[in-house]
């Protein structure tokens, strides 16, 4: 329609109507270009949402296993403590069984700090990480990734050193375990009925001693690269929450 007015006002030479009626067609493609961009703008908007919300949900997950692992890695670090303690003295209280006999049921207990990574892949697999929009959020998302990918090489490298000294302490051991159904607490003390050991041979053998300090030196490691993926982790859940207007 618009195109046949102009067409008509050429042919009449009225170049005042030929003007507008450009001015229109031109406003008109403007408006629907800017229609558009708006649109996609709101998708991108829509979707840059979702991941928010599924990346906090994500991350606060991570950091409640990562506080839990790094929780249980202290607790054997602490008690693996008073173990070294009781062996270079020679001398094990019976208030003190049942926490000498956890230290050594549980030693060496070891995992990399868990980072649940279903949106990040996803994010990264699908060509999407630019749909997050806060440069600073992308890149601690990508330092989460390489660090959570580092951490699983040094636990298996340190798993790796210690496989000795662990194994070696386990032949001093004899383990009395409950029946399969019996539900074991992973936090709570062993009773000292679950363990046999010779206490006297033990605090005369330095390979056994120095064993067990090598333990607990690899016990510290972890629990330090736990509470560092926990301060990360938390960072995220926080950048997050303020991209997503949470109070």
């Amino acid at each position: 329609m618009i195109l046949r007015k102009l067409a008509e006002a050429l042919r009449q030479q009225s170049w005042f109507t030929a003007v507008l009626e450009v001015f229109i067609v031109v406003v008109g493609i403007f408006i629907g270009l800017q229609a558009d961009s708006w649109n996609e703008s709101r998708k991108t908007q829509i979707l840059e949402g979702q991941y928010l919300e599924r990346l906090h949900d994500d991350f606060s997950r991570s950091l409640a296993g990562a506080t839990e692992n790094r929780d249980g890695l202290q607790r054997q670090y602490d008690s693996l403590g008073l173990v070294l303690e009781r062996l270079k003295s020679c001398r094990l209280d019976d208030a003190d069984l049942d926490v000498f006999t956890t230290g050594l049921m549980r030693l060496a207990q070891f995992t990399p700090e868990p980072l649940i990574r279903g949106t990040i892949d996803e994010l990264g697999s699908t060509g999407r990480l630019d749909v997050i929009s806060d440069l600073e959020l992308r890149n601690a998302l990508s330092e989460a990734v390489r660090q959570s990918d580092a951490s699983k090489e040094i636990v298996g490298f340190i798993v790796q050193r210690v496989s000795l000294p662990t194994a070696y302490v386990d032949s001093k051991l004899v383990r009395n375990l409950p029946p399969t159904d019996e539900v074991i607490s992973v936090e709570g003390v062993v009773p000292a009925h679950r363990l046999e050991f010779d206490f006297p041979a033990m605090c005369e053998d330095k390979e056994f001693i120095g064993s067990v300090s090598m333990i607990q030196y690899a016990t510290y490691i972890l629990v330090r690269y736990n509470q560092r993926a926990m301060e990360q982790y938390l960072g995220v859940v926080e950048t997050l929450e303020r991209e997503l207007g949470y109070p």
